[in-house]
């Protein structure tokens, strides 16, 4: 998992393989909990790149995203959102479910 701390734009994100990204805040307790599930399924998945960004300090990301609440969960492929999800409470199975059904090229 890399963690963002600059954004520019989205393609930046993404070369010939799909992102998935965690936007988080330190002061947010489900954030918490949910970033060690996504770092271990960062772990455990190949072909995506797992990005963790803290809406602080990349604030401009959160905009250009629309993010609502955290955490958030977003699939970039091809410099564009593919799928966006709230994910306050989800478990790993869930986590891979959702990465399957957003690339599942790669899954």
């Amino acid at each position: 998992m890399k963690r963002l701390t600059q954004f520019s734009s989205l393609r930046d994100l993404t070369s010939d393989v799909a992102a998935v990204v965690l936007l988080s805040a330190a002061w947010c307790g489900p954030c918490k909990v949910i970033t060690p599930i996504f770092e271990k399924l960062s772990e455990d998945v190949r072909g995506v790149i797992f990005y963790y960004a803290d809406i602080d300090e990349v604030p401009d990301l959160a905009r250009v995203l629309d993010v609502r609440s955290v955490p958030f969960v977003v699939a970039i492929s091809d410099g564009a959102v593919r799928r966006a999800s709230p994910c306050g409470g989800w478990r790993k199975d869930k986590f891979l479910e959702w990465v399957r059904a957003a690339v599942p090229v790669l899954c």
